[in-house]
């Protein structure tokens, strides 16, 4: 019996499965470009698979289908080197004594050691933030504080307990709306948050309502507007305790939400899935080619590379294999690659530049590395941010202090071969000696990254102490000069 249905059971192979598809232009685009990255949502139920309208077998095509992530190590590259070494910290009370984060025994040394409530140190959470925030092109923070009745006696107790501000990441698709003032500051937002079941079981949408007194958790009554569901939670900071981490262009000053930077290249992604998903269909059906002969005896329809497909004697051809046309599968690999190319382009286009290595043998991989005006601009946001969770954490908790944190702001060429390269072609023009030194100083960072940072210093040192010598000028150039002369 062949394998494939038709209307005998009221079944039609041309709709089948294809109203679970996913059209991620209906969809909120951060929630997109989170599911580009993590590869989840469509990706991983595969309903991002765009469904021909002649297609019989779509479930099954959403299994065997796979998703080149391309999106996350471009982003990665963005963020990756900065959070590389953990960035030196100091913390000078208000009588101007200087200490490390770790030596410090203050409520913001604790912050830095536990920001969240749940041991994530302020580092790695700083990393989850700019991730986010390159992805996305903007992503929020907020700090809330444990209630006045929670609040112990003494700092000691807070410091011992953790009861002191906390932080948490909400993305730009939880955004539900807000207001700024003439010069884009906050003055109110809106985050939607997960719903919550009622006494009937039904599910009641929940939002968290934020201005510069008090935060109050909220839902939409029948005339879908928004209604308190509990007392305010007042803070009295005076500001909005949400801070904004903005790695896109704005359109406008009081326009908090941008466009996602990398939008593009999530859009070939997609293109590269679904191209890939197509090209493995058609390798299934040329790998299970019907062989085909003249007799007048039937035989086995049943479809695969073992069986035949007997036509009548008197067909004017000869045996054969019914398969696609070669032509087509090739035609869809060229325009596959075709649109990897394009990833490549707008990824290097946006600071980040793809570079091919042969890391794991004969096979080919490719190395996402940013460019540097990327890299010190991400360390610039991260720097930004930090210092901004030190105000609002000066304001909750009424302490006086100075921080300051230094990430890093010189970075090493991801392809470290062509640069050494041009480094050497510069050297051999015959530059001065101060260039000559800067360029060896270079070199000596880039060879010498994994050395203790003193003794790389040191090394940095004796390159420039390197005194200018005297031009020498050939001898045969003073008798031509003097020729002249005469």
């Amino acid at each position: 019996m062949s394998e494939f249905k038709f209307d005998s059971e009221g079944f039609d192979p041309s709709v089948e499965d294809t109203y679970t598809y996913t059209n991620p232009l209906e969809e909120n685009m951060y929630t997109f470009m989170s599911n580009t990255y993590e590869g989840t949502g469509g990706f991983l139920t595969g309903t991002y698979l765009i469904p021909h309208s002649r297609e019989g077998y779509y479930k099954d095509r959403k299994v065997y289908s796979h998703y080149k992530n391309y999106l996350k190590p471009i982003t990665n590259a963005l963020v990756d080197p900065v959070f590389m070494h953990e960035a030196p910290r100091v913390i000078t009370d208000e009588s101007g004594v200087e200490s490390s984060a770790e030596e410090s025994n203050t409520l913001f040394s604790k912050f830095i050691e536990d920001c969240d409530n749940n041991s994530t140190k302020l580092q790695e959470f700083s990393e989850q933030v700019l991730t986010y925030a390159r992805l996305h092109g903007v992503t929020f923070v907020v700090m809330d504080n444990f209630s006045d009745l929670e609040q112990p006696e003494t700092e000691q107790e807070a410091i011992e307990n953790r009861i002191l501000p906390y932080v948490y990441k909400v993305t730009a698709d939880k955004v539900y709306e807000y207001n700024t003032d003439p010069w884009g500051r906050l003055e109110s937002i809106v985050f939607r948050e997960a719903d919550v079941l009622n006494e009937k079981g039904e599910a009641e949408s929940r939002y968290r309502y934020w201005n510069s007194e008090y935060s109050v958790l909220m839902t939409k009554d029948k005339n879908d507007k928004l209604v308190a569901v509990e007392a305010p939670s007042y803070h009295y900071l005076g500001v909005v305790p949400v801070t904004s981490v903005v790695a896109g262009k704005k359109g406008s000053q009081n326009k908090i939400l941008v466009n996602p930077p990398l939008y593009d290249i999530a859009r070939l992604n997609l293109s590269v899935y679904n191209k890939d998903s197509e090209i493995r269909e058609l390798e299934r059906l040329q790998s299970f080619s019907i062989f085909y002969l003249q007799s007048d005896s039937p035989g086995n329809v049943t479809a695969g590379s073992s069986n035949v497909f007997f036509i009548p004697s008197d067909t004017q051809i000869p045996p054969g294999f019914a398969s696609p046309d070669p032509n087509i599968l090739k035609g869809l690999l060229e325009s596959c690659n075709s649109l990897t190319e394009s990833i490549y382009q707008i990824a290097e286009q946006n600071g980040v530049k793809g570079v091919q290595s042969a890391k794991s043998g004969v096979a080919i991989q490719w190395d996402f590395y940013a460019h540097e005006t990327q890299l010190k601009k991400t360390s610039r946001l991260a720097t930004t941010f930090e210092y901004a969770l030190a105000d609002l954490f000066k304001r909750y908790t009424n302490t006086v202090f100075t921080y300051t944190v230094e990430y890093p702001d010189d970075f090493l060429p991801g392809d470290t071969s062509n640069e050494l390269e041009n480094i050497k072609k510069v050297l051999d023009m015959g530059v001065p000696q101060l260039m000559v030194n800067k360029l060896h100083s270079k070199v000596a960072r880039m060879m010498l990254s994994d050395e203790d940072k003193e003794e790389l210093q040191l090394v940095i040192d004796d390159i420039m102490s390197q005194e200018q010598q005297p031009k020498e000028i050939p001898f045969e150039n003073i008798e031509r000069d003097a020729e002249g002369e005469e």
